[in-house]
């Protein structure tokens, strides 16, 4: 199926989500790295988004990126929006633990929010 694909968008749940139950969690980011690591060795145009909370630990960024290193996928650094929006310095300072890291870390608004979409 990969040689169809053109384009990935994998979405990273990260611990601080809640997005599953703290034992499953470890399966969960396993497989989207999966996905993304193949996606980028196939030579798809591979983003790989996390979803800023003001939760978000500089811990979580600085535990995802390694792995991430070395494959041809841009970070996606997406700050929530309402009462879990991260303040600006939070969001200035992920950047740049990720950075640190990775090549490609861009910060993108959730537009569908922005547009009522959503």
């Amino acid at each position: 199926m990969i040689d169809w694909i053109d384009f990935a968008a994998v979405d990273v749940k990260l611990p601080s989500h809640r997005s599953c139950p703290p034992g499953k969690w470890s399966r969960l980011i396993e497989n989207e790295l999966a996905c993304i690591e193949g996606a980028s060795r196939a030579g798809v145009v591979t983003i790989a988004k996390a979803v800023i909370l003001d939760s978000t630990s500089i811990e979580e960024i600085e535990s995802l990126c390694p792995r991430l290193e070395g494959l041809k996928a841009t970070l996606v650094l997406q700050p929530a929006s309402g009462a879990e929006r991260p303040d600006p310095e939070k969001l200035m300072h992920l950047h740049q633990a990720a950075s640190e890291h990775l090549d490609e870390v861009v910060v993108i608004p959730q537009a569908h929010k922005m547009i009522g979409v959503l």
